[in-house]
């Protein structure tokens, strides 16, 4: 596979190092970007998503009620 990885706020040195490491770890990518979270939907979505995960992990309460809601509407599978 190939992968297109857009990061949040890169810079040059940083966008180096990282293409680096997925290198080493075998990942092959066919592009390496640098965005802004609110020029990209689906970048503030997989940070929303990082987010509830993070609070889901940290065991906040609001957040176990919606974790049921989404495994029921198979918005997600398991986390």
């Amino acid at each position: 596979y190939r992968a297109h990885i857009m990061v949040d706020g890169l810079n040059e040195k940083e966008r180096s190092r990282i293409s680096k490491r997925l290198s080493q770890r075998g990942i092959r990518k066919r592009k390496l970007r640098s965005v802004r979270d609110e020029s990209s939907a689906l970048l503030r979505l997989a940070d929303t998503m990082a987010g509830f995960i993070r609070d889901y992990e940290d065991g906040k309460p609001y957040v176990q009620e919606l974790y049921r809601r989404f495994l029921g509407r198979r918005i997600i599978t398991k986390l």
